[in-house]
Order: structure tokens, then sequence, then C-alpha cells
């Protein structure tokens, strides 16, 4: 028997067998040596053979906790995990402080979406080694996935004060402020796990949704290309590059990525959302709301779907449709921010400003951190001539994303009614920088620089604000 150990730790299966074989001809009442046998059947793949030796190695020893641990094991690479979580359960009772069972047990409950069995299971070991540091990455995880945030956080940043260099509890740590909105420190989290471990993609994947949502689309598609490079069947960049280009008017290379997702998932109901968004962009509706009617057929009960299309329709300048859009969207979900956000925008274009304002009050309601709703309700309330609700709006708008380049413009004008022009151009000379081919901020900088006498630069803005406003006809 321990000549056969020796031998399947060199990973000489066939000396190995031989060995056990001969053990059990000698000895058919020897637990380890089944329990050993069923190891080597397992490392070669014969799964169910070793299943067969672990029942016999339980059947001579029922107190056998390794003997369930591994037989659980196989169960689980069987597919049977309803067997494997027994047989783990019971290896435990056994062995309160067996740790590959729990482990195991951790990740099954994790795979069920049983978070709270999987917790149980990382607590068992936590207890066993409070400074397990892969427990409580993992522990930290499952409470994300519970939305428990603050246990999940604390869980993380533990594990981090213990093992500074794990790139897993910075990766899980990140996608919890992602989820909180916390950019920043979630991309500064994913910048420790590459840096770490720079073949672990997801965190890349992660990284560029955090840029994404900070609306730095030019890093969220370097960090996209970045893992597509490495694998570019990998749908998930490929759908969020393609809607980064779309969310940043590149449509062409939007619909190319979207039309890829679709041809290696033809089901992929967000990648009919969003492809049908970049051709409303394009100007081909036809296209369009084929695609957002194939993406309800898949997701009926979808309100972002109707969202999306209602902003379709108002592209298209049908106002009425686009609010029937958005008015189902909310029926749907009526605490679905971005549907009160696209009807009070669709509202301003009617020039219904206090509707409008009722809406975004609504879309802030559900969702205080949108920088878009307290953006758009400024804009509203601009025009309501309620000028410090529209500043502060405004400002908590930047706040929350210092790249929203409609919001420093509309701070801008503000500033300028109040005789702030150098305020003003500040805003609008970072605005323009994150979208020069905006001809209005030229113009609006223009007017800034000639009220501060700055003459030779505000002709030089209306110069390119007249450019720019020719090459679009």
């Amino acid at each position: 028997h321990h000549l056969g150990f020796l031998y399947l730790k060199m990973n000489d299966d066939q000396k190995a067998m031989a060995n056990l074989d001969k053990t059990l001809l000698l000895n058919p009442n020897f637990a380890e040596a089944y329990n050993t046998r069923g190891v080597a059947h397992g490392k070669s793949k014969r799964y169910a053979l070793a299943v067969e030796d672990f029942n016999s190695a339980i059947r001579l020893q029922p107190k056998y906790a390794v003997a369930f641990g591994n037989r659980g094991y196989y169960h689980n690479l069987l597919g049977q995990t309803d067997l494997a979580v027994a047989d783990y359960i019971a290896a435990t009772k056994i062995d309160q402080k067996y740790v590959f069972a729990y482990k195991e047990l951790g990740q099954i409950f994790y795979r069920k979406e049983d978070y709270k069995n999987a917790a149980f299971a990382y607590s068992r070991l936590l207890e066993i080694n409070p400074k397990d540091v892969s427990a409580l990455s993992y522990r930290g995880w499952i409470y994300a996935k519970s939305k428990d945030y603050g246990n999940a956080i604390t869980d993380l940043n533990l594990a981090i004060k213990l093992d500074e260099n794990y790139p897993l509890a910075y990766s899980n740590r990140g996608w919890v402020y992602n989820q909180k909105a916390e950019y920043d420190a979630a991309i500064s989290d994913f910048d420790h796990a590459i840096k770490l471990d720079p073949t672990y993609l997801w965190s890349v994947n992660q990284r560029g949704f955090a840029h994404f949502k900070k609306a730095d689309f030019a890093k969220a598609i370097s960090d996209f290309n970045r893992v597509l490079a490495a694998n570019p069947k990998d749908v998930i960049a490929l759908f969020n590059r393609g809607v980064a280009y779309t969310n940043s008017f590149k449509n062409e290379l939007g619909i190319k990525d979207l039309t890829n997702v679709l041809g290696i998932d033809p089901k992929y109901t967000d990648a009919y959302e969003y492809r049908g968004l970049a051709l409303a962009q394009s100007g081909d509706f036809t296209r369009a709301f084929e695609d957002f009617t194939q993406a309800q057929n898949f997701d009926p009960q979808n309100a972002s779907i109707l969202t999306t299309k209602g902003k379709a329709f108002v592209l298209k300048g049908d106002l009425d449709s686009a609010i029937d859009s958005f008015n189902a969207a909310i029926k749907l979900n009526p605490q679905f921010a971005e549907a009160y956000i696209g009807r009070g925008s669709a509202l301003i274009d009617k020039k219904d400003y206090a509707q409008a304002v009722v809406d975004f009050d609504a879309a802030v309601r559900f969702d205080k951190i949108s920088a878009d709703a307290y953006y758009n309700r400024g804009w509203a309330l601009r025009y309501l001539e309620k000028y410090d609700q529209s500043m502060s709006d405004t400002n908590e708008a930047i706040r929350l994303n210092p790249r929203l380049h409609g919001a420093l413009f509309n701070r801008a004008w503000l500033n300028n009614d109040k005789g702030e022009y150098s305020l003003a151009v500040e805003d609008l000379s970072a605005a323009i920088s994150l979208a020069p081919d905006r001809a209005t901020y030229y113009f609006e900088r223009g007017w800034s620089n000639a009220k501060l006498m700055a003459f030779d630069k505000a002709i030089q803005d209306f110069s390119t604000s007249l450019s720019l406003w020719k090459s679009l006809g």
C-alpha cells in the first residue's frame, strides 16, 4: 500500500494501481487502500470506479472523513452535486475541522446561488483559521453577491491587510466598489489586482466597466481590447466594447461588435437592445426597431429595452412615441430611474419643463447616485429660470461624474449669466477636452472670452464653432 501511495505521488499511475490492486488481493478489508486506489482512479478520470472504491472504504470504515470528502469530490465531477453535498456534510460531522470539505461546500453552494449556506461554509473555515485569506476573499465575494456590501468590504479589507499581495481580494473588492458606483476606488483595486496577476483578465474586464461608467470610453475600450486580444470570443468583453463604442457614437464599430456577439450567442438580449441604439444613432431606424422587437420577444418584461427604444424614438423626432415607450417601461418597473430620465428628457424637448422636473425628481429618488438625473434636472430648472437650484443640481452631477461634459457646459452657462466668466471658461475648456466636436461649447467659450476682453481667443473659438457647424451642414 505504501509503495502504491508513493508511485501515485510520483504520477506513475500504472505502478500505483498494480501495487494497490495487489494490496487489496492480500487484504480485501483494507479501507485506506480502497481510498488510495479511488484517488488513483480519479486521477485517471475513471470517476465511477473511484466512487466505487470510496464506497468500499466507507462501508469498511463508516467514520472515514477523508473517504467521504474524496467521494464528494468525484460525485461533484460527475455532476451529482446533491450527493457531493451530502458527502461533504457527512465528512464535516466526522471531522469538524475538515478544511477541504468546507471549501468544496462553499464553492458548490455559491454555484447554486445558495449564498446563505456558502457564507456559512466559509465562516466555518474562518473559525478554524481566522487568517485564511482565501476564505475571507471568497466570503467577501459571497456577501457582495448577496448585496451585503458592508460585510463584503470588511472581509476583503481584512484579507488585504493580512496579505497585500493577494490579487483575488483586490479584484473582489473592486467589483464591490463597482456595484456601489465608487468607480475610482474600483479602478484602483483592479490596478492592484492586474499588477499582481496580469493574466487575470476578469479584472481587466471589470476595470474597463468602471472606466465605462465614468464615461472614459477610450480607457474602457483599451481594457476590452486587451481581453479580446487574449480571447476574441469573450462575449462579455465583446458586448462591453460594443456598448462603449455605441455610447461614444462610434456606431459602425458598435454595430460590428454587437453583431459578433449575436453570432456567438443569438439569444443575447442586451446585444439586440444596444445594437438597436447604435443603428438608431446611425439613422437606420427600420433595423433599429427590428432589433428592439427581437429583444422584447426574448424578454418582454425588460424595462431597459423599452427605455432604449424610447431613446431611439427621441432620435427619430417622434416624441409622443418616445413618451409612450418610457411610460410602458415605468409600468413594468416603477422604480427604474433611467426610464424617468428618458421621459423627462423628451418632455424637455416638448418644452414641458415643469413636468420634466417631476420625472427627474423621481429618477433622483430611485437612484441617488445618477449623475444624469441631476444633470437633466439642472437643465430643466435652468429653463424654468430657477438658477440657484439648477447650479446645485449641476454641481452634484459633476461631483458624481466629472467627465459629464453637458453638465460642465450647463454650469458654464449659469456662471456666464452670473458674470463669472473666468469660471465659465474653465468649465468650457474642460468640456471641450472631453467633447472636442461640440460647436456650441466653442461658441459659449468665445462669448465668455469676449466678456473677458480676450478677443483673439474669442475670435478663434467663434471660428472653430463656425467650422464645426459648417461641417454638420
